[in-house]
């Protein structure tokens, strides 16, 4: 006679909160592992939320009627809680067009700065959302996935790095960003 026995999958508590643009908690935001089919909560009336997943990689996703919904990927390991916050975008009911990031990155005389990195992260999660170089005369155009509040970060070997925030996509068109020689 064989006798197999189980052991209990290892979990991780994931918490965190969810917001909307202007940082304002969400309720009743539905929190739900795709990874995982019977792990699902919601938020709190102060947008906080907390669910226990096992081990290895989870693709959580932030739903609330009238907004967009948010999915990110955590990769789970250990018995530490992670943190895993959200900010959803007012929408929801047709997709969003693609959006188109464009500006300059100058320095303080006027002058555009060539070949300079130009980072776009989520200012909630801080994930990069896209990435790209400056042309010639420092214009950039960047494509971020999707709509929200980032932060636009330039940095390069000759200037100081300069982050502005940023929301899009009332502010998409003509971000200037102004740098320092570096010294």
């Amino acid at each position: 006679m064989v006798l197999c026995i189980a052991a209990p999958a290892q979990t991780v508590s994931v918490c965190g909160n969810v917001s909307d643009l202007r940082g304002s908690p969400l309720e009743g935001v539905s929190i739900e592992s795709q990874s995982h089919a019977v792990s699902s909560t919601k938020t709190g009336r102060d947008g906080r939320y907390c669910l226990e997943l096992p081990t290895g990689e989870q693709i959580l996703v932030a739903k609330l009627p009238g907004f967009y919904a948010e999915h990110q990927t955590i990769q789970l390991a250990g018995s530490e809680s992670q943190i895993l916050n959200f900010g959803l975008v007012i929408g929801g009911m047709f997709p969003l067009k693609p959006l188109r990031l464009t500006g300059r990155i100058v320095l303080e005389n006027g002058q555009g700065v060539s070949n300079a990195e130009i980072i776009v992260s989520n200012l909630y999660n801080t994930r990069i959302a896209s990435s790209t170089r400056s042309r010639h005369g420092g214009s950039f155009a960047i494509f971020p996935p999707d709509a929200g509040r980032f932060r636009i970060l330039a940095q390069g070997p000759d200037i100081e790095t300069v982050s502005r925030i940023i929301e899009l996509p009332a502010q998409a068109d003509n971000v200037i960003l102004k740098a320092r020689k570096s010294r």
